[in-house]
């Protein structure tokens, strides 16, 4: 009997690679196991399709949410093609809520990070649209590509969530031609629109520090962004479909780029024939670091979950804290300590000590179930 372990990562304690390793450990003391670290567009995306796909990490400087000059890196993959993760240059785990990245935080290093696998040769860009501090609907990674932004009195603007009000003209004439010529291809870790109740500025900006006031803020901002680049297109960045992901990444984008953002959980298990993998299986354990309401709406626990559900394979979705189920899989809390700043927090331990104790149970019920003595 085979148990599919298919994590994503326990954002900021576990990659989805590690985990898997974990998980599988346990698992396969009393199991067949098939190992498929997996990644839904945000975190840890980089690693699970250089598992599966090979590249090379190429190291680069670039700079975080607020400007500090940081080394990140980007996969490059074969055919000219260079995966980009935005959670590695402009993501939540590289700022504090309190610093109000949503406001004044940028994806810039994101843009750095793109133009200089451009310049080494990339032809076309895997860009990884989740686990961003920022909502300055992608102003910042053009803006590395040569863009840029003026008020109504001409003066220059640097680009941010707050800034994005004030933004009258966007001027193109020094945009990156090599850019201009790359093919693009957007993945989302979730699949909101931009803009209204269940957009992704309202649904996410809190976690990035934002209050009720400065989320009414960010949108009016980002709803003025749109007539200005209306104007400037003749394209709505409101009609992108998984345009909310990553602070509005993949609607400014789509519209500058011309290309459709997906759905990274598809694209990723479509890579590690996650399909076929799991009609092999009897049962799919999956996890990441916290199931809440986005956990349905694009995210890897939501999506492996439900395909299980559909394939009539129960699943198990391990996670760090939860505030909400997911259809189709059974949420289990794996860590033990009242807060993961204690000194004594342990990830990994807690980690394996419950999938061994769950391993241990089901193969248990399974033998009573036979009727093994």
């Amino acid at each position: 009997m085979k148990v599919l372990i298919c994590p994503g990562s326990f954002k900021g304690s576990i990659n989805s690679v590690r985990a898997c390793r974990i998980i599988s450990s346990e698992f396969s003391l009393f199991f067949e196991t098939i190992s498929m670290p997996l990644a839904d567009g945000g975190d840890g995306t980089l690693e699970s399709v250089k598992y599966f796909a090979g590249g090379k990490k190429k190291k680069v400087s670039s700079r975080d949410p607020f400007g500090k000059p940081i080394k990140t890196e980007y996969l490059s993959l074969e055919t000219n093609t260079a995966l980009v993760e935005l959670a590695l240059s402009s993501g939540l785990k590289l700022t504090d809520p309190s610093m109000k990245p949503a406001l004044y935080g940028s994806t810039f290093g994101t843009g750095e990070v793109i133009e200089k696998a451009i310049k080494a040769g990339a032809q076309k860009i895997l860009l990884c649209a989740g686990g961003s501090a920022t909502a300055d609907v992608g102003t910042g990674i053009l803006a590395a590509l040569g863009v840029k932004y003026f008020d109504a009195k001409g003066k220059k603007i640097k680009p941010c969530g707050a800034n994005l009000k004030k933004i009258s003209d966007i001027d193109l004439s020094g945009f990156n031609p090599k850019a201009a010529l790359t093919k693009f291809e957007i993945l989302c870790d979730v699949q909101n629109s931009l803009f209204g109740k269940n957009g992704g500025i309202r649904l996410y900006s809190q976690q990035k520090g934002a209050n009720r006031r400065d989320i009414e803020d960010l949108e009016k901002g980002a709803l003025h962004l749109r007539e200005v680049v209306i104007k400037k297109t003749g394209k709505d960045i409101g009609r992108v479909p998984f345009g909310g992901a990553a602070g509005g990444v993949p609607a400014m984008m789509s519209v500058f780029f011309d290309c459709s953002p997906k759905k990274g959980a598809e694209f990723v298990c479509s890579l590690a024939s996650f399909e076929e993998k799991l009609r092999e299986s009897f049962l799919a354990v999956t996890g990441e670091g916290k199931v809440d309401a986005t956990s349905v709406k694009g995210k890897i626990t939501g999506f492996i979950s439900k395909r299980a559900f559909e394939a009539g394979i129960p699943a198990l979705v391990l996670t760090g804290s939860a505030d909400s189920s997911v259809k189709g899989g059974s949420v289990i809390c794996v860590f033990r300590q009242r807060h993961w700043g204690d000194k004594n927090f342990n990830a990994e331990k807690d980690l394996a000590k419950t999938s061994r104790e769950l391993a241990k149970l089901i193969a248990a019920i399974l033998k009573k179930g036979s009727g093994i003595a």
